[in-house]
């Protein structure tokens, strides 16, 4: 397509804001790695800082950035945050640059098979596997032009919400199936 190729560090910012817990405000959202849903990257859960005790650094983020995985990446960890806190130190914010990218184009890129691929060979430790943040900081990747990204991130938040309206109505349906199997055992539909 002609698109740039360039390395993924110059698409996002790798620069991490530690937090110590001292300065961890009560109240903070915490997500950890657990949190995060593999493959799909929905965040399934966070807790609040008072819920939790912390006992070491922590890296902030806000709804601008990606957050990545970096334990067990064949696990496919990429999340969108929505909202401002801090994450456990095995996940890495990544921090699009608005003027060349997207977060949306960036996430895509990071759950794709191929990049999945490159981060499971680059990763060191037997038992739990780790990518280095310097070794995805150096994934080879195209450039499209930002309007084709933005339109790209559009079409994916589209099928996100057709996705989870579909979701809801699957969840409608098997909430209803159930209370008239109930119903039927009872002996009370005739």
């Amino acid at each position: 397509m002609g698109w740039d190729k360039v390395h993924l560090n110059k698409l996002c910012l790798f620069k991490k804001t530690s937090v110590i817990p001292e300065n961890i405000i009560q109240g903070t959202k915490y997500l950890a790695l657990e949190d995060i849903e593999k493959e799909t990257g929905r965040i399934i859960n966070y807790q609040l800082v008072d819920e939790r005790e912390l006992k070491s650094n922590k890296f902030s983020f806000d709804e601008d950035t990606v957050l990545y995985g970096k334990l067990r990446p064949y696990l496919n960890k990429v999340a969108l945050p929505s909202f401002k806190g801090i994450c456990s130190t095995e996940i890495i914010p990544l921090k699009p640059l608005l003027s060349e990218t997207n977060k949306y184009f960036i996430a895509q890129i990071m759950r794709w098979s191929g990049f999945v691929m490159f981060a499971d060979e680059r990763s060191s430790g037997a038992n739990l596997p780790r990518i280095s943040p310097k070794k995805v900081e150096e994934y080879p990747t195209i450039k499209p032009p930002l309007a084709l990204q933005n339109q790209f991130a559009e079409t994916i938040q589209a099928i996100a919400a057709q996705k989870q309206q579909a979701q809801a109505s699957l969840e409608k349906s098997n909430t209803l199936f159930n209370s008239l199997l109930q119903r039927a055992f009872k002996g009370e539909l005739t």
